[in-house]
């Protein structure tokens, strides 16, 4: 499986669960996160401070991956106004 695939398919596993007050506050988190400019050894770091199961030795994975969240935050059903129905 190629890295964007599996980028994809973490991003769709990390928003099981997260409806769209979360997306809010994880939304602001990350764009803070991403504003701080971190290397990609500073994400490593960060990434390992947190209680997260998966494991990272790239940083520039882990910025693709909030990146990706941050992404999927602006579509349906989590940007404001766009709340799904089902």
């Amino acid at each position: 499986m190629d890295s964007v695939t599996s980028i994809n398919d973490l991003v769709a596993h990390a928003l099981i669960g997260i409806d769209q007050n979360d997306a809010v506050v994880c939304k602001e988190f990350i764009g803070a996160l991403l504003a701080q400019n971190l290397t990609a050894e500073q994400l490593v770091q960060f990434w390992s401070s947190t209680l997260s199961a998966i494991f990272f030795k790239d940083g520039e994975t882990v910025r693709k991956l909030i990146e990706g969240l941050l992404a999927r935050f602006e579509e349906k059903p989590y940007a404001a106004g766009k709340l799904s129905t089902q």
